[in-house]
């Protein structure tokens, strides 16, 4: 019987990307069709203008003795809390009554424990071991609790946040990640340290949850590693609909957002790992600052295939109703399938894991913004790449064709490919020991 439906036509042709990740299809040349399957739905976007009274006090302070967790950000330091006098063992969890700027670096430190103390007053840096947090920090979506894959809900219970002070948002920006439990502190990163830190970028619409595997395999072998959230990808204020209206989250914007990150809180050249359209963000990033990096690894990168065609400027109610349906159940259900070499691999808890920053209630519109940006171009750029790439490869990619990993070959020149048998799209998720052991072997390499 000849195949006639929609769905199971698109099931049998290969989807051309933007980028996959997560189990996750991108924007790719069948998602005009795909919007016209979606009913329209309007998005939510939550404009909340944050608080910044030094001295504003919250109603629960005269319950709790404990301070709050302190961040810097240039001159100001910034304090979060569960409440705003309660100590969080996460980092940067968003105080319930907003952001609150505190005293200048200079007034806060070495104060003592006595004298009066404002509900979000703070004496010391953090000294908490997040990577031992048994809670899930409070700006997750609530489905956070839902999740069956461990490795996920492990992680997640690492997730942070750090203000990142940008140009695109009249206040530093809570930046979501998960990293070394001394992240944020004045005793650590130890500036001028030999070995590069590891960061890594989750690829199209996707959060450091893709990370679940790789990143503790790389920490168990000794690698200091970052998982940095994309802005509008991932679990920033910036999608919390609680924080600064942030101008843009096109490619330049999630560029000098991580630039920004890097120059504030890791100071050092790093080896930068992108998955599928993380590599575009990882050679973008390389191209305008390579003071940043010192080496890259892409992992079944996007990088060859040019924006997003005319599905920039899809009309307003069109471009909602597409990125709503591209954070439907169904359809991130059947891109793990294609996305997985091992089938088993596709499961709800992996679904799960790969649509929850969807759910964030900014997530519609800054999904539309990058839409409306046209996306990532830089097969042109690509030769004017200066740094050393390690391109691996999952040999049953589904996504991509292997074409584009042979490529890399031809035009870079400081470029090796090596194949990862027994892996399709997420070879960081099927094969996690060997892409770490590949990755921490190239970053001790004399290059």
């Amino acid at each position: 019987m000849a195949i006639s439906s929609p769905r199971a036509r698109l099931s049998q042709r290969r989807l051309p990307t933007q980028g996959c990740s997560q189990g996750q299809p991108a924007v790719d040349s069948a998602f005009t069709r795909l919007l016209l399957l979606c009913a329209f739905s309007p998005s939510i976007a939550i404009r909340c203008k944050p608080l910044s009274n030094a001295n504003l006090r919250h109603p629960t302070a005269a319950k709790s003795s404990r301070q709050a967790d302190v961040v810097q950000s240039g001159n100001t330091a910034y304090a979060r809390g569960r409440d705003c006098s309660s100590v969080s063992r996460f980092l940067l969890p968003k105080c319930r009554t907003g952001q609150h700027r505190l005293l200048p670096n200079s007034s806060f430190k070495n104060r003592g424990s006595g004298g009066s103390r404002g509900p979000c007053a703070a004496t010391a840096d953090v000294s908490a071991d997040v990577s031992t947090a048994t809670e899930l920090p409070p700006f997750l979506p609530k489905e956070a609790e839902l999740l069956e894959d461990p490795d996920a809900k492990k992680l997640a219970r690492r997730i942070r946040r750090l203000p990142v002070m940008t140009s695109l948002a009249a206040e530093p920006i809570d930046s979501s990640f998960v990293g070394p439990d001394w992240a944020g502190r004045s005793d650590g990163p130890k500036v001028g340290s030999s070995d590069p830190p590891v960061v890594l970028l989750a690829g199209f619409d996707s959060s450091c949850l893709e990370y679940r595997r790789l990143l503790p395999q790389l920490e168990r072998g000794g690698s200091e590693v970052w998982a940095v959230d994309l802005i509008g990808w991932g679990f920033s204020s910036a999608t919390e609909g609680k924080g600064p209206a942030v101008s843009s989250f096109g490619p330049a914007a999630k560029r000098e957002h991580l630039y920004s990150f890097w120059k504030t809180y890791m100071k050092r050249p790093m080896v930068l790992v992108g998955s599928s359209l993380g590599g575009a963000v990882a050679v973008d990033l390389a191209l305008e600052h390579p003071d940043a990096v010192d080496r890259l690894v892409l992992l079944d990168a996007q990088v060859f295939i040019d924006g997003v065609g005319n599905r920039a400027n899809l009309p307003r109610w069109l471009a909602n109703a597409g990125v709503q349906f591209l954070r439907s159940w169904p359809l991130r259900a059947y891109a793990g399938g294609l996305a997985f070499y091992n089938r088993a691999e596709a499961t709800k808890g992996a679904t799960q894991a790969g649509r929850l920053h969807c759910l964030m209630p900014g997530w519609p519109e800054a999904m539309m913004s990058f839409m409306s940006s046209g996306g990532y171009s830089l097969t042109a750029r690509l030769p004017q790449l200066d740094r050393p790439s390690l391109v691996l490869w999952g040999r049953q990619d589904r996504i991509l064709e292997p074409s584009y990993a042979l490529r890399f070959e031809k035009e870079l020149a400081r470029s090796r490919l090596e194949w990862v048998e027994e892996s399709g799209h997420l070879p960081h998720i099927e094969q996690p020991e060997l892409v770490a052991e590949k990755i921490r072997q190239y970053a001790a390499e004399s290059l």
